[in-house]
């Protein structure tokens, strides 16, 4: 593969440096083995005050070889970087390059498992941008995944670190399968700083400038919305005593809005939801959840159970997370599988992803993608989506903790939920 070269000036200072450690060291030896000679008749006190010039030269030769290896460690890591970016104008002579597309980097996803990947899922890439930031303009959209045959990827950017990019969190949509303990290589070019994206990479909607305005999200995972329009999407109802704002998202007050299918299947996919909360004093929980009845409990047969993550006021300072499960309830009797479990310390006016997914016999709910708890459950067929007021179309007109909604997305399930590993590769 062809790197971009090291600048004439950097190979000359890197030839310098070699240059100036062998002597050095070929001096130390020299020094040594004739101070070794004088010690065998001169005591090592007498041999230095009678040499003075040849003691000051070995400190300064000891203080010379400390420079050059921390200038050799400074160089060699920048050569590092030099070399991970590929030249794309000198790169499409042997290998296929998106037109548009100046620089760039190659990214590896490494399958550790025993089993395949799925043949189409999103993959998630936690990558260190801060070497690369001089090639991304303000906006973050000049940037455009392809894999080796120069085919464009879908992308979406989840967050970064505005400070140095040193943790931006993108998504891709993987359509090969990576085998058992092996990996796939893919590219992120750079295109001109003046660039816009387009369908194929997009930005969450609470990270750009004007809410929405490059997000492509329903273009990468299998269900997604953004609540970016002034009313709700056609997939959405209300409760009738429903409070809720469409600014930048959807903020609930009051009530619940849901879905008016149940169109989410736990057992294949995970539901994932940017949430935000408010302080108010002295109100009802609220959160996400899903149930296989609008009337939460009326018909959530033993196969069938109900799953909340619900916040509540405790302190101007930060709501607690508890998480539910319940098959229902018979004869008056609630069937409770997991109840009040504490999860996490919830800061206000502070966005979190919420998470839930699970296999045939266990239920998970998950924290900015960290598993926070599990419990037994047998999850089937498909759910309704609730948010705010987990009683849904019964809601009532008390008003809840406010709660807002960025996202809420519904992803491929990896095997054993287990995703790929990432790195940049020289």
């Amino acid at each position: 593969m062809i790197i971009t070269k090291r600048p004439i000036i950097g190979r000359i200072v890197g030839m310098l440096i070699m240059q100036l450690f062998f002597l050095s060291t070929v001096y130390a030896i020299a020094f040594a083995q004739s101070a070794q000679n004088q010690s065998k008749n001169n005591s090592s006190a007498v041999l230095i005050s009678n040499n003075p010039i040849s003691a000051l030269l070995s400190i300064v030769i000891i203080i010379v070889l400390i420079i050059v290896f921390i200038i050799i460690h400074i160089y060699d890591n920048k050569l590092k970087m030099v070399r991970s970016i590929k030249d794309a104008q000198i790169e499409s002579k042997t290998k296929k390059i998106p037109m548009g597309v100046l620089k760039y980097i190659t990214i590896r996803i490494t399958n550790n498992q025993t089993t395949s990947t799925l043949q189409n899922y999103q993959q998630m890439l936690k990558l260190d941008m801060s070497y690369y930031k001089k090639y991304i303009n303000k906006d973050m959209g000049n940037m455009l995944f392809f894999d080796s045959d120069g085919k464009i990827i879908k992308s979406w950017l989840e967050s970064y670190s505005k400070k140095d990019l040193s943790n931006m969190v993108f998504w891709v949509f993987i359509n090969s399968q990576i085998n058992a303990s092996s990996y796939l290589d893919i590219n992120l070019g750079f295109l001109a700083m003046d660039s816009k994206n387009d369908d194929n990479y997009g930005i969450a909607p609470n990270i750009t400038e004007k809410y929405g305005s490059m997000d492509n999200g329903s273009s990468i995972f299998d269900e997604y919305w953004n609540f970016g329009l002034n009313y709700l999407q056609s997939e959405w109802l209300n409760s009738s005593k429903c409070d809720y704002v469409l600014n930048k998202g959807l903020k609930i007050n009051g009530g619940s809005v849901y879905t008016n299918e149940c169109m989410y299947n736990p057992s294949n996919y995970i539901l994932e939801a940017s949430v935000r909360f408010s302080y108010m004093h002295d109100v009802a929980a609220s959160g996400i959840s899903i149930s296989g009845s609008r009337h939460m409990g009326d018909a959530n047969a033993i196969t069938r159970p109900a799953v909340m993550l619900l916040c509540n006021s405790l302190s101007k300072k930060y709501a607690d997370l508890t998480v539910l499960a319940s098959n229902g309830a018979e004869d008056g009797k609630s069937f409770n599988i997991q109840n009040e479990h504490n999860m996490y310390k919830i800061n206000y006016d502070k966005d979190y992803i919420f998470g839930i997914s699970a296999t045939q016999e266990q239920l998970f709910e998950y924290i900015n993608y960290d598993m926070r708890s599990s419990v037994y459950a047998v999850m089937g067929g498909t759910y309704y989506i609730i948010l705010g007021d987990p009683s849904a179309i019964e809601s009532r007109d008390n008003p809840i903790l406010p709660i807002s909604f960025n996202w809420i997305r519904i992803r491929k399930f990896l095997p054993n939920n287990e995703m790929p590993k990432t790195e940049i590769i020289v």
